[in-house]
């Protein structure tokens, strides 16, 4: 399952797309491709 975080919002990921593997978020398809569109990065 994917999830993302829309960049308007305040939640504090330092990602935007997801895959949920085991319970835990893993960022998709890498944390280094999702610091692009991160507000924390």
């Amino acid at each position: 399952m994917f999830v993302n975080f829309p960049t308007w919002n305040d939640y504090p990921a330092d990602y935007r797309i997801a895959e949920l593997v085991d319970g835990k978020e893993i960022p998709y398809p890498s944390m280094e491709w999702n610091k692009e569109f991160s507000y924390h990065a």
